[in-house]
């Protein structure tokens, strides 16, 4: 058997002093106790005395005696053993001059102490390496140094280096081959089969499939994620989980599947057919458990750089590119607010300024639409007082949900999520999710109509979770399949659903608006008001269409009908646009030729506008366009049946 694993620096400290004892090795080894003083004390002459007590101690050190060379112990070590007897160290060189006494005195030792020789000791010595190469991954270096520990501290006298060497390899090797023959037991055929057609590299591939197995996701991104899934997916379809392997070591597994991982396919396929499916299996369970820990780094990567990162900086940014148009918008605000502050509240004769008046006022500064589109951009930017603050977030996140949308479901039916219990990892029961939501019902004290503790249900998970998901934006039937369900029209009775709360919400709008409105808005009008109120519309109607103002205001463009824009046209008013818009073009030629500037500019700005009005009433008439499908009309074949029976009627009679 070879035993060239032992290094050089192993070799040469083997049964000998290769170095000069430190002094805790002289108080540990070469201190005697009284009844080596005593043994020691009764040698007639002082050089045997000194040698005895040397055997005494190098047997305890190294295990073996110094038979043969006697001037090869250190002189640390005589001269500390000397000055425990008192005897002086020049005279350990006398000793071994009659050969008979070392014997002698290795004899004695051997007795009184109790060593052995090796033959007695090594079943012991072999029942214990099989128990370390069974239970470790210690290499045949560590284990021969275990060796020679264990045989000077059961004084078992040490054999020559390759004896001893010889049977750590062999015990190594046979405790091997027997751990790979358990494991080749445990594993159906059908899973041999298996693990062995990993090591074929498919057509038109580069490598084989164990080889790519063992390669991670190396992007982040959706498929990415899909791809680590299915790859957790075809590994725990192998089967290897199942395989009972609790006889063997974890340490040992995990040797295995080190070199599993490590070695190429045509290394494993070199192997023993035992070693090759050992080494398959704890590679392949290996597997089972890294790529769930890879899928869910990825995971949890995924989640923190392209949806919750890129989603808060998007809506960052949106908050950022608003800014200018919340300035322009708080501008107009506030100089209509202005006009407000500065228009005193009764006239010099006492009575109160209407508020067709105050409108008045404030479209001098800012135009009705003006400022109705700035309260409008406030409102979609400044959120509600109370309102979510992170909504522009939340709704980047919603709006990101396709990068999650091809792996959700795979990620639920891949990885089976737990919670730690004492030492291991147990899946999540229905129970235990029961008894944290009850617990949490009680810590917050609600209770129901009959003072009794509420009780959670799936019903009612699914209607505060879908509630707030939806209102949050998420789509109605993204928010079914998180739930698990084709639909989520049982929620039609909760505030998600739209017609209900979007009423509801009005409503509660319309109260509060009227409670900070002035109360004589709400009165009852007068009979001459109302009058007035129906003239308004006739009022409205203008050669080109209707004019859209508000009631009680005045026309803010001096009749500039076609510059306006609250002009509703008329379709049937086309011919006489088209003939203005003629007569705009006929006098802007004139402008130009006779060199009339600052008229171009204004018929220029009639003749936009103009344009913009015919293309409006283009729009409208299309809209009211029937197109003819060649399919007969119901009432013209009725009014044609009718007529033909009249004309057979009408011959009909004399």
């Amino acid at each position: 058997m070879p035993v060239e694993y032992l290094s050089a620096e192993q070799e040469a400290r083997y049964c000998r002093f290769a170095t000069e004892p430190s002094p805790g090795e002289l108080e540990q080894f070469f201190r005697l106790d009284a009844k080596a003083l005593e043994l020691a004390r009764v040698k007639r002459r002082p050089a045997t005395k000194l040698g005895w007590a040397v055997q005494w101690g190098t047997v305890r050190m190294l295990g073996t005696f110094v038979t043969e060379e006697p001037a090869a112990v250190p002189a640390s070590v005589v001269r500390f053993v000397a000055e425990q007897l008192d005897v002086e160290e020049e005279r350990f060189a006398e000793y071994g001059t009659r050969p008979q006494t070392v014997y002698e005195h290795t004899w004695e030792i051997r007795d009184v102490y109790g060593y052995r020789d090796f033959a007695a000791g090594e079943e012991e010595l072999r029942a214990f390496l099989a128990a370390r190469v069974w239970s470790s991954l210690e290499g045949p270096r560590a284990l021969f140094d275990r060796a020679v520990v264990w045989l000077v501290n059961n004084r078992v006298l040490l054999p020559g280096v390759t004896t001893l060497a010889r049977m750590v390899a062999t015990v190594r090797q046979e405790e091997n081959d027997r751990l790979h023959a358990a494991l080749y037991e445990a594993v159906p055929s059908g899973l041999r089969t298996e693990m062995v057609r990993l090591l074929e590299v498919p057509e038109k591939k580069r490598v084989s499939e164990l080889e790519r197995l063992r390669l991670g996701p190396m992007r982040v991104s959706g498929k990415a994620m899909e791809a680590a899934l299915e790859r957790t997916r075809e590994v725990r379809e192998l089967g290897a989980g199942a395989v009972d392997v609790e006889p063997v070591p974890a340490a040992r597994m995990t040797g295995l599947a080190r070199y599993g991982l490590t070695s190429k396919a045509p290394t494993l396929k070199r192997l023993e057919v035992t070693r090759q499916t050992a080494t398959l299996l704890a590679t392949v369970r290996h597997l089972e458990t890294a790529t769930v820990d890879d899928a869910l780094d990825l995971l949890h990567a995924l989640m923190a750089t392209r949806l919750l990162a890129k989603a808060e900086r998007l809506g960052n940014d949106a908050k950022l590119k608003a800014l200018p148009q919340l300035r322009r918008a708080a501008k107009k605000v506030a100089a209509a607010v202005d006009v407000l502050m500065t228009t005193p509240p009764a006239t010099e004769s006492g009575e109160m300024v209407s508020v067709v008046d105050a409108w008045s006022a404030i479209e001098r500064v800012v135009p009705r639409e003006q400022l109705a589109a700035a309260l409008a951009t406030i409102a979609a930017v400044v959120p509600e007082e109370g309102g979510d603050d992170e909504a522009e977030w939340r709704a980047e996140l919603v709006a990101r949900y396709g990068t999650v949308r091809g792996f959700i479901r795979l990620l639920v039916e891949v990885i089976d999520f737990q919670r730690r219990c004492g030492p291991e990892d147990r899946a999540i029961p229905r129970n235990y999710i029961y008894t944290c939501l009850n617990e949490a019902l009680a810590a917050s004290g609600l209770t129901g109509p009959g003072n009794e503790q509420l009780r959670y249900t799936p019903h009612d998970f699914r209607r505060i979770f879908v509630t707030d998901a939806l209102r949050s934006g998420l789509p109605p039937h993204i928010a079914a399949r998180i739930c698990g369900h084709r639909t989520v029209d049982t929620t039609l009775g909760y505030a998600a659903i739209y017609p209900e709360d979007v009423i509801n919400h009005h409503r509660s709008f319309i109260a509060r608006r009227r409670a900070l409105r002035p109360g004589e808005e709400y009165r009852e009008p007068t009979a001459q008001e109302w009058q007035d109120f129906l003239a308004h519309f006739e009022l409205r109607k203008v050669a080109l269409g209707v004019c859209a103002r508000d009631f009680g205001t005045p026309c803010v463009h001096e009749h500039a009908c076609i510059r306006c824009p609250v002009l509703r046209p008329d379709p049937e008013q086309m011919p006489r646009l088209e003939e203005i818009h003629a007569n705009l073009l006929d006098r802007l030629q004139e402008a130009k030729e006779q060199g009339w500037l600052g008229e171009v500019a204004a018929i220029e700005a009639s003749l936009a506008a103009a344009e913009q009005k015919l293309a409006a009433m283009r729009d409208l008439a299309a809209r009211d366009t029937t197109v003819h499908l060649g399919m007969p009309d119901l009432r013209g074949v009725v009014a044609r049946i009718d007529s033909e029976q009249r004309n057979e009627d009408a011959k009909q009679q004399p």
